[in-house]
């Protein structure tokens, strides 16, 4: 529905791991000319990625600079 939407850093990764997050590669790639990831810092796109079955993907883009992550089990996520 949306072009695009903040969402909290700790929850991405329940997010990615359910495949409910569009995968950022190419719009990345499309847009660096105006974007310049290589210029971001190293941590801030370190955090953006999702590993799942051997393929890394760019899932989101952090907008601000707190790195405070809360881990919440799966396994209750997945139940409640």
């Amino acid at each position: 529905i949306y072009d695009g939407y903040f969402m909290s850093y700790s929850h991405f990764p329940e997010v990615s791991a359910l495949g409910l997050a569009e995968h950022l590669n190419s719009r990345i790639r499309d847009s660096n000319e105006v974007m310049r990831w290589e210029d971001m810092l190293p941590k801030v796109r370190a955090m953006g990625t999702y590993r799942k079955n051997g393929v890394t993907n760019i899932d989101f883009l952090m907008f601000d600079g707190d790195f405070f992550v809360p881990i919440i089990r799966i396994d209750l996520l997945e139940k409640h």
